[in-house]
């Protein structure tokens, strides 16, 4: 356990790292990253590739099963998880059509689908 200690703070906190996030980075020209960011364009959308530092299912899975991914989905991810999570009406429709492009998009990119 180490102290977390704020610059004038009066309370004190102990934490403990129970394990380091693994990092997964999948390429932007990567099969699966290109057809995720047509399906967001098919659906109206800004794609908007990037880093993501919030543990998921795929972080775990890209890193120790090797099985690619991409996280994917409306909203903002500085809200995501939060007690202020939202998503505007509009951007829920978009994210819907999003979704609804998906397995096509991904088809025409022949990507491989583990048994």
């Amino acid at each position: 356990m180490r102290p977390l200690l704020l610059a004038g703070a009066r309370y004190r906190a102990l934490f403990q790292v129970r394990a380091m996030k693994p990092l997964v980075r999948v390429p932007p020209d990567a099969p699966m990253a290109r057809a995720a960011m047509e399906s967001v364009r098919r659906a109206g959308l800004p794609p908007r590739p990037g880093s993501f530092s919030d543990a998921t299912d795929g972080t775990y899975l890209g890193a120790w099963a090797h099985i690619p991914n991409v996280v994917l989905g409306g909203g903002d991810p500085v809200t995501a998880f939060s007690a202020d999570e939202h998503i505007a009406v509009d951007e829920l429709e978009a994210t819907r059509e999003m979704y609804r492009h998906l397995p096509q998009t991904f088809a025409r990119y022949h990507l491989p689908v583990r048994p």
